[in-house]
């Protein structure tokens, strides 16, 4: 942690790299495209909060994610690293932020589950597209062993938890919570989804 820490200090701070090179690193180039736009620079995510304007990078892989944020107004830097894949690191570091600032939190949410059913949920199974991060990305759920399940290559399949019948919750690489949405005819064609605090919609294929 005290290395990606230093790192981010040193990238923003430094002497690494000259004051125009600084500059565009944080200028917006390119965007996600998506409704609620992710902005970049060269490599890092360009923060839009107008009162902690920051710069941020996050990773993760199997059993592993991180972000590193640094807010550049307020000189304050913020590393989570996490060694369980399911953990919103986001929404930790918007906590800790908070606090930092002085400004209210949300703890953690306290979920109750309902009994599956699986009559339901078998009508809700199937593929369906969604655009993460400027990524189209294919999310496949169904239903195997009396248990209700996501799966988005490569990631490994998760379980899927039910909270009301039209409304879940799973852990894949961050908390995901899904709200199945029927058409006219009865029939599900899309999912509102808020996936670590990134909201998007995937639609039935």
């Amino acid at each position: 942690m005290h290395d990606v820490f230093r790192w981010l200090r040193t990238i923003y701070k430094g002497s690494l790299l000259s004051k125009d090179a600084r500059q565009q690193m944080v200028t917006p180039w390119a965007t996600s495209g998506d409704e609620t736009p992710l902005t970049y620079g060269y490599g890092w995510e360009i923060g839009q909060h107008a009162q902690h304007p920051s710069i941020s990078h996050s990773g993760a892989m199997h059993g592993y994610q991180t972000i590193a944020k640094h807010y550049t107004e307020d000189d304050l830097t913020i590393v989570v690293l996490n060694n369980f894949e399911n953990v919103n690191v986001f929404e930790v570091e918007t906590a800790l932020a908070a606090i930092a600032f002085g400004e209210p939190y949300t703890l953690p949410e306290q979920r109750t589950f309902i009994d599956l059913d699986l009559v339901t949920v078998a009508d809700y199974a199937g593929e369906y597209e969604g655009t993460f991060g400027g990524r189209t990305t294919i999310l496949k759920f169904f239903v195997a062993g009396g248990k209700f399940w996501l799966h988005v290559p490569p990631l490994p399949k998760s379980e899927i938890y039910a909270i009301s019948p039209t409304h879940y919750f799973t852990r894949c690489k961050g908390e995901v919570a899904l709200t199945f949405v029927k058409n006219k005819q009865g029939t599900v064609d899309h999912i509102d989804i808020n996936w670590s605090g990134y909201p998007m919609t995937a639609t039935r294929v």
